[in-house]
């Protein structure tokens, strides 16, 4: 027999019970860690095979006009005076195609443009309608088609982009900048293929004036949009003598007039119809408060698509031309649509180690999903982003308004409330709206970025002495007020506006006294 000795001195030996739980507990340890790592990886795996939820577009967001006027009826009639009325009927350029020559020349007229069909060989083998301000054939076609495109990643020329659709591409609207030394600014073209037994016979160059100036975000002045179709969101579109949207306006202001000047970007000049924007909503609550002051309050809409907060310093100075009493911002989405998706894919987001942790975390589908919002940069990091981009600016803003004698009042920015949104609507939001605009963001995100801004803009409206609206604290919804993650539907218009209302009526009362 042989009979292991345990040497006590040394201490060693394999009959050492509390090495022999050492490692067992090693070894489990070791096993947990690994289950751990398998699992995690497993429904890392399962979180990037699961496809994404189906969604059902929300009956309460139309896409189509004669849709939305059944949904908002109660509001046309409340705000448009000469309700009912018809939708404008203005015909498609797919009926160009089927039609004759008389025909194409009626289309053209109703649809106020000029429209060329060319062929292959890029000759103009018809013209209907007038030539528009500062085009023509004198020269030629070619002169024409070199003519280089503002859309430069679409196409170098109109000759290109003919030839693309020539070769089966579907183009959107592009934009010509045939008139840059010239107030009348850019034309706009749409090319639809002339298609005969399957194959592209020739192209409709339908050219119609831009809403914009040349080499400026500006509208032009008295432009009435006419190329009306039932799927754009948009019925009715004109702008005054000022280049601004909605009726005329007198300058020098008449004595007694109370005016008061809405900027901001889409969100601000956005309406089916310019009685339906919240400027002019504003104006006729205004008006409904105080009627024996009605013919003196004037609103303004001085939105412009795409505004962001550093053009809107110079934007306040020109405004400030129409003499206007209070001034009213509402922008922020534009900051952000062309900045935060770029920084957070840069190293200036993610600093300290647990921040640059969070960097690589983002890359689980899985956290994604269900843990984007701890993801995210620190607010003090956020805020460093948010004054470099936005808060600077309107600090800028705020400046300048003073300087030219108006009493500001800043809006916090409204969105889609995580709280409000169904589960049914759920999947909607979160995948056609807030990732198409931020993809790198859940609507929880997105609305933390949101909330902090308003709490910074709020914290400068102090600073500064400028009046604060909590548009976002007041209007909170989902998809009965949205149409996507920023733009009011007429519903969320009107509630945005009764917001600006409570926080000026009392300032506005004290100005009609004075006057």
């Amino acid at each position: 027999m042989i009979r292991l000795v345990y040497n006590v001195s040394s201490g060693s030996g394999f009959a050492n019970p509390g090495m022999r739980n050492l490692g067992r507990v090693a070894f489990y340890l070791a096993c947990l860690a690994l289950w751990l790592i398998l699992a995690a990886f497993g429904v890392e795996l399962w979180a990037r095979a699961r496809p994404a939820p189906a969604f059902d577009t929300p009956a309460s967001i139309p896409f189509e006009m004669t849709a939305a006027r059944r949904l908002f009826e109660p509001l046309y009639a409340r705000y448009c005076p000469d309700w009912p009325f018809p939708l404008p009927e203005v015909p498609e350029l797919t009926a160009l195609a089927g039609a004759d020559a008389q025909e194409r020349e009626r289309i053209a007229q109703e649809r106020g443009e000029w429209i060329l069909l060319v062929d292959h060989d890029e000759t103009v083998v018809g013209t209907y309608g007038a030539a528009l301000h500062g085009l023509s054939l004198d020269n030629g076609l070619s002169s024409l088609l070199a003519v280089p495109l503002t859309e430069k990643s679409r196409a170098l020329s109109l000759r290109n982009a003919l030839q693309q659709v020539f070769s089966g591409a579907t183009l959107p609207l592009v934009t010509l900048p045939v008139h840059e030394n010239d107030t009348a600014g850019a034309v706009k073209v749409a090319l639809h293929p002339l298609v005969e037994h399957g194959e592209t016979r020739g192209v409709f160059l339908a050219f119609s004036d831009s809403l914009y100036l040349p080499g400026v975000k500006r509208f032009k002045p008295n432009v009435v949009l006419k190329t009306f179709t039932t799927t754009v969101m948009m019925e009715q579109f004109s702008t005054n003598s000022h280049g601004f949207r909605g009726p005329e306006i007198t300058v020098p202001k008449p004595p007694g007039r109370i005016r008061i000047a809405c900027i901001g970007g889409s969100t601000t000049v956005w309406g089916f119809r310019d009685a339906l924007t919240y400027p002019a909503m504003l104006q006729w609550m205004l008006r409904e408060c105080y009627p024996g002051y009605a013919d003196r309050i004037e609103v303004v809409n001085c939105g412009i698509y795409g505004l962001n907060s550093t053009e809107e310093p110079a934007l306040i100075e020109e405004v400030a031309a129409l003499e206007p009493d209070l001034l009213v911002h509402y922008n922020f989405i534009n900051d952000l649509t062309a900045h935060l998706n770029g920084w957070l894919h840069s190293d200036a987001a993610w600093r300290s180690s647990l921040e640059r942790g969070k960097r690589l975390l983002r890359h689980s589908r899985l956290l994604d999903r269900y843990a984007n919002e701890y993801l995210l940069p620190s607010d003090e990091r956020l805020a460093e982003f948010l004054h470099r981009r936005s808060l600077g600016n309107m600090e800028a803003s705020m400046n300048t308004a003073t300087a030219c004698g108006m009493e500001a009042f800043f809006c916090s920015f409204a969105g889609i409330a995580p709280e409000a949104v169904s589960e049914h609507n759920r999947a909607y939001v979160e995948q056609a709206l807030t990732r198409t605009i931020f993809p790198d963001l859940s609507l929880e995100a997105y609305t933390r970025i949101r909330e902090l801004y308003n709490a910074l803009l709020q914290d400068l409206c102090a600073t500064k002495g400028a009046g604060y609206i909590p548009v976002a604290e007041e209007v909170r919804g989902e998809c009965d007020l949205f149409l996507d993650e920023c733009h009011f539907n007429p519903c969320g218009t009107e509630a945005q506006a009764q917001a600006v209302f409570r926080h000026i009526k009392d300032q506005v009362l004290v100005l009609l006294q004075q006057g």
